[in-house]
């Protein structure tokens, strides 16, 4: 313990008296061992007194505060309580400790005075919320529910972070992976490249009064125009599965087989 003049003396007086409680020592021993834990400032200040000037450790220590009254703390009243109020972003936990740390520097606050300073002081939230559902008794009665709604709050937000705002992290990669892989690619090797929707005009106009919507599945869908710079390999691979189409292996022998023109005819025919 040491007190160089800069702190509250208070503080320091109340810390040696907790320490020296245990020992039954004389007035004399308990003046002698309170200048050890002087220094600087106030071990000169103590080294000035005249002889015979202290008679009892009572006068020593109203000597003392006299003398380092200008370094006592100002006392907090309950309006510095009514001043705490929870950060817009800060956790439950580290509010209740702040609050709970500036009570304490007001013993003379009520504990009645100190529930309600700290209610309303209290962000909007699940335990702001019980706490208006059933009134607290005091600020010991609000402690005594705080454990279960700060471990709350602790799970919500280790959630919020394993989860990414409510998506697992094995979907977030699947989407991440989905978006980042080249369109345009083969399903597999020997199959032509997919073919993205798009709107391109082909050598054949269909009149504007008509539909360019076909049944699938009950679900109305927009054909896919694919335009005449593509190859006949990759018309043949979108078109072959539809129950209009018909393969080159389906005409009777000798009979011509279907070039690109056909292909297109065979399609804008059936529609």
């Amino acid at each position: 313990m040491e007190y160089d003049g800069s702190d509250d003396p208070e503080v320091h007086v109340a810390q040696f008296e907790t320490m020296i409680t245990l020992h039954q020592y004389t007035e004399g021993i308990k003046c002698r061992i309170f200048s050890t834990t002087l220094t600087g400032m106030a071990k000169q200040w103590f080294r000035a007194l005249g002889p015979d000037s202290i008679h009892s450790f009572e006068q020593l220590h109203d000597t003392f505060m006299c003398q380092f009254a200008s370094s006592k703390r100002a006392e907090k009243t309950v309006m510095s309580l009514m001043d705490l109020k929870q950060e817009p972003t800060g956790t439950l936990k580290e509010f209740a400790a702040r609050f709970t740390k500036a009570s304490l520097e007001v013993p003379k606050a009520e504990s009645q005075i100190k529930g309600y300073a700290f209610v309303r002081g209290l962000r909007l939230g699940a335990f702001f919320d019980n706490l208006q559902v059933k009134q607290p008794r005091d600020f010991d009665d609000i402690l005594a529910r705080l454990p279960g709604y700060i471990q709350l709050e602790e799970a919500r937000d280790a959630q919020k972070t394993e989860y990414g705002g409510g998506k697992p992290k094995e979907v977030e990669n699947k989407i991440e992976a989905s978006e980042t892989r080249p369109q345009g690619r083969a399903p597999y090797r020997g199959m032509p490249p997919r073919v993205l929707p798009g709107k391109v005009q082909l050598a054949y106009q269909p009149p504007r009064n008509e539909q360019t919507y076909i049944g699938v599945n009950n679900i109305n869908r927009l054909i896919d125009q694919t335009p005449l710079n593509k190859p006949q390999e990759e018309i043949f691979h979108l078109i072959k599965n539809e129950p209009w189409f018909r393969a080159p292996s389906d005409f009777a022998a000798g009979a011509p087989k279907p070039g690109l023109n056909g292909l297109l005819y065979q399609y804008h025919n059936h529609y």
